[in-house]
């Protein structure tokens, strides 16, 4: 009698006291006491066999799915440092307070994870995920059982890689990484144990950003994975710059690896003291490969080959030219305390830290009197603007937002210039601009289905968007375009890939005569094209309108009208509705008001501003908008912007100002002193010149003194323009809606 190995899933004669296949006692493999034991049953469908492997959270198990009879991985969300598991006890103990509420943050994410990876299910170099599911008081990932073994596996065994042998491997994995980055993902892990080489040849990515399993309040082993070797220095820093181009260093020292036997020097290491040999140095390659991997291996990242795509395409060319690395302030001078901060502090410091540490450095040789002191400007490029504020008030000076520039290097909202360059001395006191990245340019997909292909043509180039064209069988018109494989109004990267079905008519023309035309308004396409094909008629759809009535795709008008006769394979021209119109509502941040305003009434959207104070951006200029940039959105909808006023601090001051200039003009129109003092009805008039002692004497009372004029009170200066406020008089008034 056959019994399953719960070990290897392969079946075997009861009689024997091991499995012949893979010489599990009994069949049973020995798990570890917190692992699931083998034989659990999961979703009432996959068995548990043996562990294929295991880290900080989860482990990974062989199964056998039993509706499908396959084998197949389980992965299992287990982070040690937040849960344990009873012997023999499938359920998962969590522990209390705020490893709870850790361990359930990872959870979503591992969820989350999943689920974006089930999008790769086609895909050749991507491990595929089946299904995932919550049990026990955890998560679980269902993946493809692969049958082979990692690269790292391979690397022991034979030690390394010819060239030969190695570029497929590595072209592989940058095919994988390109439509993983393309779903806006990172992989973050790409090193030789993360990589499996396929009994069929396929080369599999898997164990997708572990990292993003954990959160990030106080676990400092799980937001931080590194692998000394393959992970680039960006993260090492806990907000370092992570981008595709991560993924490219690690892909690139992976085949450093392959091919030399040697794991490449620690980018922290080599950020200290660069001792990374040249691969055509190390083995005998072809010259334009060694550049094309040293430049993927470029410490630092703004240098670094960008995209997975562009170091394929150097993979490719025989024309690559090394990008010298030249070292930036952040690495000159003073690394040897940033070595001993990390044998102090266990922990590896962020570049913002090492500008610091170069900036006291500086400073400690300027002198302290009064001439204007200088600092060294340290390299914002790559860095957040609200840290780079943070940076720049400690060091005497101001940072202030003036554009945004789209980029294919750095990412969105990251600091893409700098009005001052780094390693330049600049006077305190001084207000540094920069200018952020809006990321790469965005578009949307308009529907095409029914259109002539030749207006699809336009409108795709218009677009910004890459088509490939093939032809099939339809009702539609020949050259009219049947499908589209972007949904209509996504919203996609400017330059993405669509590809196009156009139609090349009936394969059967036989039919003649003439038929007559029916009613096709109020129909969709799809129940036209049917009408259409009984009658061996075609239909496109020769125009596309907004409708705020009409369902979006459904026709609303025909050419020519129901009843008329046409010939065989004629034509029926149908105007359809689009549904209420939409836009692509654009950022608007970073621009002036007025400039936002007109922008979005140009769409058709109203507007309505908030206030705010900012320190980083000028006054009178957006700051943000409610509604997320690249969205689509009915026209007539109210998008929210808020505005800044400028630092609060020199608002106040401003406020300050004004009271005290009304106060002094209140004090000067008042008159002072000078209207019915001492000089009206005082000692010269009534006083003792008149009926006094020398009235009624001797001597005649000489005449009478005249009192002089009032004098006149000056006129109060004239008054300086006030800067303009949009019509109010003053910063109160406007802050008041006075």
């Amino acid at each position: 009698m056959n019994k399953l190995c719960l070990s290897c899933f392969y079946t075997y004669d009861d009689s024997a006291a091991a499995c012949p296949h893979c010489g599990a006692p009994g069949g049973i493999p020995a798990n570890e006491a917190y692992q699931l034991p083998a034989g659990t049953r999961l979703k009432n469908r996959f068995i548990i066999g043996r562990v294929l492997g295991s880290g900080g959270f989860g482990v990974t198990y062989l199964a056998y799915d039993e509706m499908l009879r396959i084998r197949c991985a389980v992965k299992e969300y287990l982070p040690g440092e937040f849960c344990t598991r009873v012997p023999g006890v499938a359920r998962v103990t969590i522990y209390s307070g705020e490893n709870h509420e850790q361990f359930m943050s990872g959870k979503e994410k591992f969820l989350e994870e999943s689920q974006k990876l089930a999008q790769f299910r086609s895909e050749q170099e991507i491990v595929h995920v089946f299904d995932c599911f919550e049990e026990n008081d955890t998560a679980y990932i269902v993946m493809e059982y692969l049958d082979g073994e990692s690269l790292r596996d391979k690397l022991e065994r034979v030690g390394k890689i010819p060239p030969q042998e190695a570029l497929p491997i590595l072209r592989s994995i940058l095919t994988g990484l390109i439509k993983v980055h393309r779903a806006g993902m990172l992989h973050r892990d790409v090193a030789p144990d993360n990589i499996f080489l396929m009994q069929n040849g396929d080369i599999k990515l898997f164990d997708f950003g572990a990292a993003r399993f954990a959160t990030t309040k106080r676990s400092r082993s799980l937001t931080v994975q590194v692998k000394s070797g393959f992970t680039p220095i960006e993260q090492y820093q806990s907000r370092g710059n992570q981008g595709p181009w991560t993924d490219v260093y690690a892909s690139a020292a992976t085949f450093y690896k392959m091919v030399t036997g040697e794991t490449p020097q620690d980018s922290m290491e080599r950020a200290a003291h660069n001792k990374l040999v040249p691969l055509y140095k190390k083995v005998k390659i072809d010259r334009n490969v060694s550049n094309a991997v040293m430049n993927a291996l470029n410490i630092d990242p703004v240098q670094r080959t960008p995209s997975a795509e562009q170091f394929l395409a150097e993979l490719n060319s025989d024309k690559v030219k090394r990008k010298e690395e030249k070292l930036r302030q952040a690495d000159i001078g003073k690394m040897s305390m940033l070595s001993k901060a990390l044998i102090l502090g266990g922990l590896l410091l962020a570049a913002g830290a090492v500008l610091f540490a170069v900036r006291a450095n500086f400073e400690r040789l300027l002198p302290h009197n009064n001439v204007t002191q200088e600092v060294m400007m340290p390299d914002l490029i790559g860095l957040d603007p609200q840290e780079s504020e943070k940076m720049l008030k400690d060091m005497g000076l101001r940072l202030q937002v003036t554009d945004k520039e789209y980029s294919t290097e750095i990412m969105k909202n990251k600091i893409i210039d700098q009005s001052v360059k780094a390693a330049t001395p600049v006077a305190k006191d001084e207000t540094v601009t920069v200018t952020l990245s809006a990321g790469i340019e965005q578009t949307y997909v308009p529907d095409f289905i029914g259109a002539e292909g030749e207006t699809a043509k336009a409108d795709l180039l218009d677009f910004g968007l890459v088509p490939t064209w093939s032809e099939k069988e339809s009702y539609f018109a020949p050259g009219a375009v049947i499908s589209q494989s972007r949904e209509p109004y996504e919203v996609l990267d400017s330059g993405s890939e669509i590809a196009m079905v156009t139609s090349k008519g009936y394969s059967d023309t036989s039919a003649s005569g003439t038929a007559v035309v029916d009613n096709f308004v109020g129909l969709t396409l799809e129940e036209a094209g049917a009408l259409a094909q009984e009658k061996h008629l075609y239909i496109v759809r020769k125009v596309e309108l907004p409708n705020d009535t009409v369902p979006d795709g459904v026709i609303t008008a025909q050419e020519p009208a129901e009843g008329s006769e046409l010939a065989a394979y004629s034509t029926v021209k149908l105007t359809v509705s689009s549904g209420r119109e939409r836009v692509l509502v654009p950022d608007v941040t970073l621009i002036t008001q007025d400039e936002a305003a007109a922008k979005l009434a140009d769409l058709g959207l109203q507007v309505r501003f908030e206030d705010g104070f900012s320190d980083v951006y000028e006054a009178g200029m957006v700051m943000s908008q409610e509604q997320a940039e690249n969205s689509m959105l009915e026209v007539g909808t109210e998008i929210v912007l808020t505005v800044s006023r400028g630092s609060e601090a020199e608002y106040q001051r401003q406020v300050q100002e004004s009271e005290a200039a009304r106060r002094r003009q209140q004090n000067n129109n008042t008159g002072g002193g000078n209207t019915g003092g001492g000089n009206t009805g005082g000692g010269n008039t009534g006083g003792g010149n008149t009926g006094g002692g020398n009235t009624g004497g001797g001597a005649a009372a000489p005449a009478p003194v005249q009192a002089p004029p009032p004098t006149q009170a000056p006129a109060p200066p004239p008054q300086t323009a006030a800067p303009s406020n949009g019509g109010f008089d003053s910063l109160v008034d406007f802050y008041s809606g006075g």
